[in-house]
């Protein structure tokens, strides 16, 4: 279905890796609807067109998106970069990871289309996340009580574990209070992590941009650095 030749082909990270007569190319599972993925396209050359370096995608010869396969499934055909990830135990490399998402998150603004209801995310979406987080507490604490035989970690959890709820508690009560300016809002990686980040020959290129989303830009970042600490203890 697409205007090129497959030489080769190989199992990579929840992908295929394909090297083709359009260079080093990757079939990912897309599970998001047809309209989003068009937008995703539109949005990802955009990106490229103001010197961030994106998978783009390659239309089928009849100018999809999307391709399925006898399951139904749904395909896109993006441009691969080889190269090393961010590393976690180098500054350099988590620094030029957060000068990459400031780029990010400034070009993206100057995006000149429509941005498409689906692409927002809940403005309730942090406090719905922190109440889920605070259940799952909640749960585990029940589960650890109700067991006759603990060992000395669920011992020291069910000891520490009200404080760390009274803090949840006040966070959740917070949230309820917080008015976000419009400002503060933007498009977003939605998954930006070491992964996400590949210093490449051409340069330093954000991948990944599959889950990307319309919301508190900071969320990026603060997903980033929750990452990096939990890599450096």
């Amino acid at each position: 279905k697409y205007p090129l030749t497959v030489k080769s082909f190989s199992k990579g990270r929840e992908c295929y890796l394909c090297d083709t007569s359009l260079g080093n190319l990757a079939l990912r599972e897309y599970r998001g609807s047809k309209e989003r993925a068009a937008f995703f396209a539109e949005m990802l050359k955009f990106l490229k067109e103001n010197g961030l370096l994106v998978e783009g995608i390659v239309y089928t010869q009849e100018g999809e998106v999307l391709v399925t396969d006898e399951e139904e499934r749904k395909f896109l055909l993006c441009e691969n970069y080889h190269g090393a990830e961010c590393d976690t135990k180098k500054k350099e490399d988590m620094l030029a990871a957060v000068k990459l998402l400031a780029h990010l998150h400034n070009v993206s603004r100057k995006f000149p289309g429509e941005v498409p209801e689906m692409i927002y995310r809940n403005q309730n979406s942090l406090l719905d996340l922190c109440e889920k987080h605070n259940r799952e507490i909640k749960q585990v604490k029940n589960y650890i009580r109700n067991k006759k035989k603990k060992n000395n970690f669920e011992m020291l959890f069910v000891k520490q574990c009200d404080s760390f709820m009274q803090k949840a508690v006040a966070v959740r009560e917070a949230l309820k209070n917080v008015e976000c300016g419009k400002e503060l809002y933007g498009f977003c990686h939605g998954d930006y992590n070491q992964h996400s980040i590949i210093f490449a020959k051409q340069g330093v290129a954000v991948v990944g941009l599959e889950r990307f989303t319309y919301d508190l830009q900071i969320r990026d970042l603060a997903n980033f650095m929750r990452k990096m600490m939990e890599k450096n203890n």
